[in-house]
């Protein structure tokens, strides 16, 4: 028997129609958020995280900070002056290296340019990875990656060709490396 409420409406059938859509949102949050199924709200710009990431990590000399997934597409550049122009920290292009990071062994998908500043995604399918920020003094910033060990997944060799760590040692340097998409 249908139960009918005082505007005469099926009660029940709007409470089951009602908890179907509340399960299909969380559902699809929840594959999205595992990667089963892309979600356009949880993927970041890369230039736009490394932004925001900037910011944190600038304000906080020798902390590493790691943003969420960011997607690469096929054809994009990440340019260290984007991320400056917009960012929210007095930093200068040369005091900022990008880095390939766990990607700099991959030179058929990825291609970086630390005097440059600039990384390249030459794949063709879209790439999730996750952005690594650490900045420090320019002479200094090669020893706090190495202090950070080998759990952190961070090496030294990462700034080995960047402009700010050899030409401007005195002045903050910021390096931005790529990570696999592993949380």
């Amino acid at each position: 028997m249908i139960k009918i409420d005082y505007k005469g409406q099926a009660f029940s059938t709007f409470q089951i129609l009602i908890a179907a859509v509340v399960a299909i949102v969380i559902l699809t949050i929840l594959l999205s958020i595992l990667g089963i199924i892309p979600f356009p709200f949880l993927q970041e710009d890369p230039t736009q995280a490394a932004r925001d990431a900037l910011t944190n990590a600038y304000s906080h000399l020798t902390t590493h900070v790691k943003t969420g997934s960011v997607t690469f597409h096929p054809g994009y550049t990440m340019l260290a002056r984007s991320i400056v122009v917009g960012s929210n920290v007095a930093i200068e292009e040369k005091q900022l290296c990008l880095s390939l990071g766990d990607f700099s062994q991959d030179t058929e998908t990825w291609s970086g340019d630390p005097e440059k500043g600039r990384i390249a995604y030459k794949g063709n399918v879209p790439k999730k990875v996750r952005l690594s920020l650490l900045c420090d003094v320019g002479e200094r910033l090669k020893d706090t990656l190495d202090l950070y060990g080998e759990e952190s997944g961070l090496s030294s060799s990462w700034v080995d060709e960047c402009p700010c760590v050899t030409s401007t040692p005195k002045e903050v340097c910021c390096v931005i490396a790529l990570r696999y998409n592993i949380p």
